[in-house]
């Protein structure tokens, strides 16, 4: 696999980083991932390792105020500001790459954004992947906190606090554990205004199933304390089957293609892929 990277600009014109890996054979397909709340691109060459000389090109950004990328870190203006500049990477991946077909896969946030993305824009991309999306959550906050969040999101929209993640509930692989809590580029952080926008978006696709017009992989693990699969099976059981299928894996945890469970996870991956018409 050939690595290369550099900046683009987003909305706003701030520097976003992207960086991406290029088969040696062929490309047939491009699989662009979108990276979780804290996470950054460089935490996703598992991908192309794996689909190494497969005919994938595999590209990723770090979205505004992680990684790499300008903005302060846990927060976006809007958003519809992160949906904007996916839209403008994809403008990127086609002058690159013109006519190859696009599978967009995201991970927890980068999931629930994918599936946004493909609902809003169901033609630009050929199919969609959401691993362990952002769809509801295992745990409901107090209704005095979300009363305090949305009165602070009048005044100071971008005060971040922690965002209490505990490192245990992304992974049963000891090694991802420690490599996650010990990248300088991952932050903890989270700015009222994007959970609420978050949270919003959550509902909104929760409301809304039947408009999926692309052909989605939505897996989740029963395992996991970050994200609910009960949203995702929620979700799932109400979109046109024709677009949806739907991996349930036992045990699970949230991030599962570092997981005790990521070769169940590949299989239903590769296989689904191998089914798509690309």
């Amino acid at each position: 696999m050939y690595h290369f990277e550099g900046y683009f600009l987003g909305k706003d014109r701030l520097r976003l980083y992207w960086q991406g890996w290029q088969p040696d054979c062929p490309i047939k397909c491009i699989i662009w991932f979108v990276h979780g709340l804290a996470d950054h691109s460089g935490r996703y060459d598992v991908i192309s390792n794996k689909l190494e000389n497969k005919g994938y090109a595999v590209y990723g950004f770090d979205r505004r105020g992680c990684g790499k990328s300008e903005g302060p870190r846990g927060h976006a203006s809007s958003y519809e500001t992160l949906i904007d500049d996916l839209r403008l990477f994809q403008g990127e991946l086609e002058k690159m790459h013109p006519d190859i077909p696009i599978i967009l896969l995201g991970n927890s946030l980068g999931g629930q954004l994918a599936l946004a993305y493909s609902m809003n824009y169901p033609q630009s991309i050929h199919a969609c992947i959401a691993l362990a999306p952002w769809l509801s959550l295992p745990f409901k906050l107090p209704w005095w906190l979300e009363n305090t969040a949305a009165m602070l999101n009048m005044v100071t929209s971008s005060m971040t606090f922690d965002n209490r993640l505990n490192y245990e509930d992304l992974s049963r692989d000891r090694d991802f554990i420690e490599s996650f809590k010990n990248d300088p580029l991952i932050h903890r952080k989270i700015s009222i205004g994007l959970y609420l926008q978050c949270a919003k978006a959550a509902q909104r696709l929760l409301k809304n199933p039947q408009v999926l017009q692309t052909p989605t992989l939505l897996i989740h693990g029963t395992g996991d304390k970050i994200t609910s699969h009960l949203g995702s099976r929620q979700f799932a059981e109400a979109a046109p089957p024709e677009f949806m299928s739907y991996v349930e894996i036992p045990e699970g945890r949230h991030v599962l293609l570092q997981d005790d469970c990521k070769a169940e996870v590949w299989i239903a991956l590769e296989s689904w892929l191998a089914r798509i018409n690309l």
